[in-house]
């Protein structure tokens, strides 16, 4: 079968759908006001929720060109909203509506995005054509807080009466719902004369406590081509001449290389998926030289489960089709029913992972009653971690903590350590101890206790050396046993500025004498240096905060330059704007990137914030000062 010709039509027709997506950015053509919020920043508007003297500065309205391309873009057979959000702190109860649609003969609302930051919801409210309104939403979604994060609404699945829409969080994918097939009816349905569409506005405000701190830029809509429908439309010749298969390829050649430039770009994403897949995607003008690569032969990672047999001849359509359902690169089997392929965030490719309710590796998924990440039974032919019984079913327990090594873990485990006292009268819980012995009388058994001849319940140990605090004769653990001016906070320098016998590492006031570390208002600054001025709010005085208007309680100063990084331009320091920085957080003029993972420069896409633990094993990848 003449493979290659086939495929380059399909790719040829694709890109051209994709090159043809449009979107439009709702807050553009919205006039700078700022009592109403709204704010340019480096050329583009930014909009900020404020309420002043009881009065909210909602809502705006969009143009009538915003209004007639959001309708129009409904009538496709698939679409997409995007917007970018930045949440000072998750408070609030009330609900921020990104954006509406009504309807002005009955001022029935057609459309609404919003979002609860509290609750962790986003959801979208929209009435069908009988005027039944319905209600959907997404739960435990990732909010990012103090930094801007994306949210996506792909609808799709419009021209196959099989509506569905899914949300993305920086790209990744949170789950997928199903909608009415009148989903979108009432708002094609109705003149759009009679439409007008409302830009952030704020639900259910009561108090001033009530009301989320939240900005919002980059609020578009854009078609989001259904692929399946594309390839169904697509040409598929039996046989092609020399003449034409060259001049097939010239033709691609130029809208593959338009198509590697914008890879970036968020409406090519999944196309380029396909052309890195296929490989491609490569600057030479000989695409189809190359015998085509082999789609249909998936190895099993690490021998894990069935072994799929000989290739089989596909037809083109088909294998590209099997490519957009499950586009997890070759040499990867085929994910589990109960899983979906995934963009992995943190490196290039996808992996396979277990639906919600479901564990294991992806390849191989079992029922997760608790939703621990552990399936109820062992999963056959899979020896990894995940893959493993959880040792509580009914009961979530991520960590699998089992003291004593039965069938039980901690979590339901009335005798953790197995020595027949039960957990809630034995006075060592996690070590086996059947005498119960306790020296000092103080309930904790001898077998556990970090001082056996000193009473001290609260076990307290500030070096965690093993040795309680009341039985340590260096307490910090800086090797200054006589005289420490700070005998809970290592300072081995032992300096004091100012003079009055407290060290600088354990003084509220370190450049003004203060022997009694007075602090009425508890703030951990000295009331004989408390200015008690804090104009952003963040529990930081303005004498020591390095950012003075921004709220950021974490005080984060990644380059040490004094400026914290939420009012730093540039966080690493190396002479490029954030906004434009492909490593943020680690220095990089060179700007160097990564060809087959153009988002991050090669300085930092395996670590973000420079700090030498690996994204996938940083629990703050964003963040040097915590990486546990």
């Amino acid at each position: 079968m003449d493979f290659g010709p086939q495929l380059g039509v399909l790719l040829l027709c694709i890109s051209a759908a994709f090159l043809r997506a449009n979107e439009i950015d709702f807050l553009k053509d919205v006039p700078q006001d700022p009592s109403k919020g709204l704010q340019k920043n480096n050329g583009e508007m930014v909009y900020c929720y404020q309420r002043k003297n009881g009065r909210t500065n909602g809502q705006l309205r969009t143009t009538s060109h915003v209004k007639d391309h959001f309708v129009g873009e409904m009538i496709h057979g698939s679409f997409s909203t995007t917007a970018q959000i930045k949440l000072k702190e998750l408070r609030g109860t009330a609900q921020f509506v990104l954006f509406s649609v009504q309807r002005t003969t009955d001022r029935k609302k057609l459309f609404i995005w919003w979002l609860n930051a509290v609750r962790k919801q986003v959801g979208i409210t929209y009435t069908g054509s009988q005027g039944r309104t319905s209600l959907l939403y997404f739960s435990k979604v990732p909010f990012g807080v103090t930094t801007w994060f994306q949210l996506t609404l792909k609808f799709r699945g419009f021209n196959r009466n099989r509506p569905m829409v899914s949300l993305y969080v920086n790209d990744m994918k949170v789950e997928e719902k199903t909608l009415s097939r009148n989903f979108r009816n009432a708002i094609v349905g109705t003149n759009r004369n009679n439409i007008v569409i409302s830009l952030a506005d704020m639900w259910g405000l009561t108090t001033t406590s009530s009301m989320p701190k939240i900005c919002m830029r980059r609020l578009r809509v854009f078609t989001d081509t259904d692929v399946e429908d594309v390839v169904n439309q697509c040409p598929q010749p039996a046989s092609m001449t020399e003449q034409e298969l060259q001049h097939l390829e010239q033709r691609i050649a130029v809208r593959v290389t338009a198509t590697c430039d914008q890879a970036i770009s968020k409406m090519m994403q999944q196309m380029q998926l396909m052309l890195n897949t296929c490989g491609v995607c490569k600057r030479h003008p000989n695409l189809f030289t190359r015998p085509p690569p082999n789609l249909f032969t998936r190895p099993p990672p690490n021998g894990t489960g069935p072994i799929i047999g000989n290739p089989v001849e596909t037809k083109p359509k088909e294998a590209l089709k099997s490519l957009v359902a499950n586009p997890c690169p070759p040499g990867l089997n085929a994910c589990h029913p109960r899983g979906t392929c995934t963009p992995n965030i943190m490196s290039p490719g996808n992996f396979c992972k277990c639906n919600h309710g479901f564990a294991g590796n992806g390849y191989s998924c079992g029922k997760d009653s608790d939703m621990d990440g552990f399936p109820d039974e062992d999963l056959p032919n899979c020896k990894e971690k995940y893959c493993r019984k959880d040792n509580c079913i009914d009961k979530p327990n991520s960590g699998q903590e089992n003291v004593d090594g039965d069938e039980l873990g901690n979590a339901c485990d009335e005798d953790q350590d197995n020595d027949g006292i039960l957990n809630k009268k034995d006075n060592c819980a996690l070590h086996y101890n059947p005498s119960q012995q306790d020296t000092d009388g103080d309930r904790i058994g001898d077998a556990c206790d970090n001082c056996l001849r000193t009473r001290n319940r609260d076990q307290k140990d500030t070096n965690n050396n093993g040795t309680g605090d009341a039985c340590s004769r260096d307490i910090d653990g800086d090797d200054i046993i006589e005289n420490d001016n700070c005998p809970y906070k290592q300072n081995s320098n032992q300096l004091d500025s100012d003079g009055d016998g407290v060290g600088d590492a354990c003084d509220n006031c370190p450049l003004n004498s203060n022997v009694g570390q007075e602090d009425v208002d508890q703030d951990l600054v000295g009331d004989e240096c408390d200015s008690n001025v804090d104009r952003d709010t963040d529990g930081v005085n303005d004498n020591y905060d390095n950012c003075v208007s921004v709220i950021n309680p974490g005080q984060l100063d990644t380059d040490g330059d004094g400026i914290g990084d939420e009012c730093d331009p540039d966080d690493d320091n190396d002479g490029v704007a954030d906004e434009t920085d492909n490593c943020r957080l680690t220095a990089n003029a060179d700007q160097e990137v990564d060809p087959l993972s153009p988002k991050y420069g090669l300085a930092c896409k395996d670590d973000y914030d420079g700090d030498s633990i690996a994204n996938n094993l940083d629990s703050c990848p964003e963040n040097k000062d915590y990486s546990a």
